[in-house]
C-alpha cells in the first residue's frame, strides 16, 4: 500500500450576497460603558392633576437619560464599524 499525503482541504470563507456599505464613518475598538441615569423619584399628585406630572426636574432627568442612551448607541455604531473594517482588511468580508 503506497504512502501519500492526503489531499489539501480548501478553506472557503462564506461571502455575503451583497457588499457592506455605511454612511457613518466613526470607528473605535473600545466600547465605553453605558452611563445609566436611574430614575428614583416618582411623580407626585393625583392622576387628575396632569399639570404636576411633567415637572422640570423630571424632564431634565429624562433628557439626561436619553442623551446617555444616544451616546452609547453612537459608541456601539463606532465599534461595529471598526469590526467591519477589520473583517474587510483581513479579507473575510468584502464591500
Amino acid at each position: 500500500m503506497p504512502i501519500y499525503n492526503p489531499p489539501a482541504v480548501a478553506h472557503v470563507h462564506p461571502q455575503p450576497d451583497t457588499g457592506y456599505s455605511w454612511t457613518y464613518t466613526g470607528s473605535a475598538k473600545a466600547l465605553p460603558a453605558y452611563t445609566p441615569d436611574i430614575e428614583n423619584v416618582a411623580y407626585t399628585g393625583s392622576l387628575l392633576d396632569l399639570s404636576q406630572a411633567g415637572r422640570l426636574t423630571d424632564l431634565n432627568a429624562l433628557r439626561v437619560a436619553v442623551e446617555n442612551l444616544r451616546v452609547f448607541t453612537e459608541n456601539v455604531a463606532k465599534q461595529h464599524n471598526q469590526v467591519t473594517q477589520d473583517l474587510i482588511s483581513y479579507g473575510i468580508i468584502s464591500t
